[in-house]
């Protein structure tokens, strides 16, 4: 254990050195990468399934020394047991961000009570820092060490890459990191590089000089976008030959910042893409693009070659800027995104202290089930304190969504989702729809004597032979402390007299036969209630489920006709 002023020194010891022993031998060259399926590029396929990626990243900065912050975030310290926690609890995606805006170590070390040293962490920045500086004197070659770039940087980003790569987990490798916190601590502000290179204002970590021309125009600022670049075509080189990683161009990209337009700011994403396909590997062996995009101009179907969209929380107050899961239910949006994977790869932070009402595991596996069986590709919850009570519940409950929709290729009798490619957004309560008898969404109060501000809220896919539905009740909030940020996330009302009910649930199949209907609780996949019996295409059935405390899916697979009794 490291404590007392042993404690830093202890840290330090027990790092793992660049280039350790990873936790497998496999070469990762021998393995394809991750790419978009083949038969639904709405998901994602991996060593030739199609992947559900579900998963907790306890703050994005696996690759970093943090000896004070080992306990609570994944840290260069952490991140193998980190990794290792996800892994069995089926949990198979992570992010990690990379060229900094910012300097996390220095703001770390001011915000503190009392302040510690105005200094960054160790090799935070893929850019050497010396007597005070960071070195953006840089230049393209081929051996990273030729290049004047924080190699050690580089070899400690590789090493969280590779555990990752042999654990299964899938690695969204955020590039470029523009809006958080001050800009003025961080490597590309010119006052604290060698020489004065730097940005001469924010906005342009993330924009050209000349918004109009789509150019950058003089010294210093194309000397610290030669820096940029170089870092960034480096992080490709460096990574591309592991299977498990997807390029994220930029965090947030279109938020944040009122000086550009998100139209602007996808000019130069663009700019950045052509980077990552410049040194990514020869297509079609490449690794999937994926935009951070909120609203229109800046999402990933405005940008060429980019696969995925990501998008962060789950609905926004502001008009025209998406939340994660209102994206996947705006109907005008639909023929847009046909091709493109969605994201919800950050919502509000669990293990947040202070803040009433605190995100729980019951909110992040309201947001996680109802994105994922509304067709999402991806969901990667947050958390700011991997040891906090709630992340760690949120960890083990999202790998109970995980192993529902997990894809075996032979389709075997089990309750959860055989063909993950094959199944298509549907709704509820259409004269067309398979189900019927559900609460509109967002609709309904005085549903339990325990509270009465609860909505239904509720999401479906289908396939010819699997239906699958699942519902839950809370509102949409935002914690206090965030009043002007116009995101919002899910609160759970959870009933702790049981009384969440789908009496008059119906169901009508389009294959007669031998049908099983299961009504499972999500939190732990017990199902509750399960019948199987020969049902007519085309009639409806009832199908009440059990009493329920706060959210229930209903699963509807078809058998073999001989595993009916009549």
């Amino acid at each position: 254990m490291c404590v007392g002023a042993f404690g830093i020194l202890c840290h330090l010891l027990f790092l793992p050195a660049p280039g350790a022993p990873p936790s497998c031998s496999t070469d990762p060259t021998t393995v394809a990468p991750i790419a978009a399926s083949p038969t639904n590029p709405r998901y994602l396929a991996y060593k030739g399934q199609t992947a559900a990626l579900i998963g907790v990243s306890h703050e994005y900065t696996c690759h970093i020394a943090q000896p004070e912050r080992d306990d609570r975030y994944c840290t260069l310290a952490s991140y193998p047991s980190v990794l290792a926690t996800l892994s069995a609890q089926r949990n198979n995606v992570i992010r990690l961000w990379t060229v900094f805006n910012h300097s996390p170590g220095r703001e770390f070390q001011i915000r503190k009570s009392p302040p510690g040293p105005d200094v960054p962490f160790a090799d935070e920045q893929p850019f050497k820092y010396v007597n005070g500086k960071w070195d953006l004197n840089v230049v393209d070659h081929s051996d990273i060490n030729q290049t004047n770039l924080n190699v050690t940087y580089f070899d400690n980003l590789e090493a969280v890459v590779r555990e990752a790569f042999c654990r299964d987990i899938v690695v969204e490798l955020t590039l470029l990191d523009p809006w958080d916190g001050e800009w003025s601590r961080g490597p590309f502000h010119p006052s604290n590089t060698v020489g004065g290179i730097g940005f001469g204002a924010k906005r342009q970590f993330l924009s050209f000089e000349n918004l109009s021309t789509k150019q950058d125009v003089g010294d210093p600022v194309t000397k610290a976008r030669a820096a940029q670049k170089v870092a960034v075509t480096h992080l490709v080189r460096r990574l591309k030959k592991y299977p498990n990683v997807l390029w994220e161009v930029a965090n947030e990209a279109d938020l944040m910042l009122s000086e550009v337009t998100p139209a602007q700011v996808t000019d130069f994403q663009k700019a950045v893409v052509v980077w990552i396909r410049e040194n990514d590997n020869p297509a079609p062996g490449d690794h999937p693009i994926m935009v951070n995009g909120h609203q229109a101009g800046a999402f990933a179907w405005d940008v060429p070659f980019a696969a995925l969209n990501s998008t962060h929380y789950a609905f926004n107050s502001d008009a025209g800027v998406y939340g994660a899961i209102e994206l996947l239910r705006d109907a005008t949006l639909v023929a847009a995104r046909a091709n493109h994977g969605v994201a919800f790869n950050e919502n509000k932070a669990l293990g947040i202290t202070g803040v009433t009402p605190a995100l729980d595991a019951n909110d992040v596996r309201s947001e996680a089930w109802e994105f994922s069986v509304a067709g999402g590709a991806l969901f990667d919850a947050f958390s700011i304190n991997r040891s906090n009570t709630e992340a760690v519940a949120a960890t083990t409950q999202l790998g109970i969504l995980r192993q529902f929709l997990r894809n075996d290729s032979i389709v075997i009798p089990g309750n959860y989702i055989w063909s993950l490619a094959s199944m298509q957004p549907t709704s509820c309560n259409g004269s067309s729809d398979w189900c019927k008898n559900v609460q509109a969404w967002g609709s309904g109060t005085d549903l339990c004597p325990d509270h009465g501000d609860e909505q239904t809220f509720w999401a479906t896919f289908k396939t010819a032979n699997q239906y699958a539905l699942y519902i839950h009740h809370g509102i949409m909030t935002n914690s206090p402390g965030n009043a002007t940020n116009p995101f919002y996330r899910y609160e759970a009302r959870a009933c702790s007299s049981g009384l969440y009910e789908e009496t008059g649930f119906e169901v009508r199949v389009s294959l007669g036969g031998c049908w099983r209907v299961s009504w499972i609780n999500p939190k732990d996949g017990v199902v509750l209630r399960s019948t199987t019996k020969t049902l007519a295409a085309g009639s409806w059935s009832p199908y009440p489920s059990p009493p329920y405390a706060h959210d229930i899916v209903v699963l509807a697979s078809k058998l073999l006709d001989t595993q009916c009794s009549g």
